[in-house]
């Protein structure tokens, strides 16, 4: 699935684990969740963003790709992101 189909789910990239993965569980990402009617489960790959701007004040939204993970021990739902990692769009390949 193209970074285009992937559903585009909120998410403050400063709520995270030392090991940089995601926590699924804040507010923010709930509430883009339930607007979207999804339903976290394992493997499940989404694209997360966060409003950002460059430094001219031009809005750059920052995203990842990600896939959905539950840890083991917490049963916490996570996301271990792909590399690159968080990148602003506008660096992002032209589609």
């Amino acid at each position: 699935m193209s970074r285009a189909e992937l559903p585009r789910v909120w998410h403050d990239f400063q709520a995270g684990t030392e090991d940089g993965r995601l926590v699924l569980s804040i507010v923010g990402t709930q509430e883009s969740l339930a607007s979207l009617g999804l339903t976290l489960s394992e493997g499940l790959r989404l694209e997360f963003w966060c409003e950002d701007e460059d430094e001219h004040g031009v809005r750059d939204d920052l995203v990842a790709i990600g896939i959905v993970e539950r840890d083991p021990i917490k049963g916490d739902w996570l996301a271990r992101l792909e590399e690159p990692g968080v990148l602003h769009e506008s660096d992002l390949p032209a589609a």
